[in-house]
């Protein structure tokens, strides 16, 4: 069994992703085997499972996701990732930052509108310092979904959303 790394991750914009703060993202492998490592642009997924199985608290943990074709009803899409550059755990400022800025940056150029005029809940997910240090893991996952959190059948792709 592959060791799954872990993630948190935050909202771009108010209301934030998954109406609220995902931390501690612990065990990002979905049940199709996908893991959170290898999402990439244009990957949709539902909602990940949350340990405490409260979906609107603050901060909850991440158990997994499922990699769904976007024609399917689906809840989240990465819409761009970045890696960082190697060295010692920059901390969560900065990632949050760094995230913040690439994300913002590339939506537009991915929806079709900005960051300011979208129906659509933008976030990231970011390393923790444990995948950071053991796993290697430097993305930053850009990611996308319905203010609802309802699922939906298409790519946000070009949608000017």
């Amino acid at each position: 069994m592959n060791s799954a790394k872990t993630a948190r991750a935050r909202g771009l914009v108010l209301p934030v992703l998954l109406a609220g703060l995902l931390t501690g993202c612990a065990g990002l492998l979905g049940s199709d085997g996908t893991g959170y490592a290898d999402l990439k642009a244009g990957d949709c997924f539902t909602n990940p499972s949350t340990e405490s199985g409260a979906e609107n608290e603050e901060v909850v943990e991440v158990v997994e996701v499922d990699l769904i074709p976007c024609d399917e009803p689906h809840q989240q899409e990465v819409f761009f990732v970045s890696e960082m550059s190697g060295g010692d755990y920059p901390g969560e400022g900065v990632l949050d930052l760094n995230a913040k800025n690439v994300c913002t940056e590339e939506f537009e150029g991915y929806v079709g509108s900005t960051v300011e005029e979208t129906t659509l809940i933008a976030g990231y997910i970011i390393p923790t310092p444990e995948s950071w240090d053991q796993e290697n893991d430097r993305a930053i996952m850009c990611t996308l979904g319905d203010t609802t959190g309802e699922e939906v059948s298409e790519s946000y792709k070009d949608s000017g959303l």
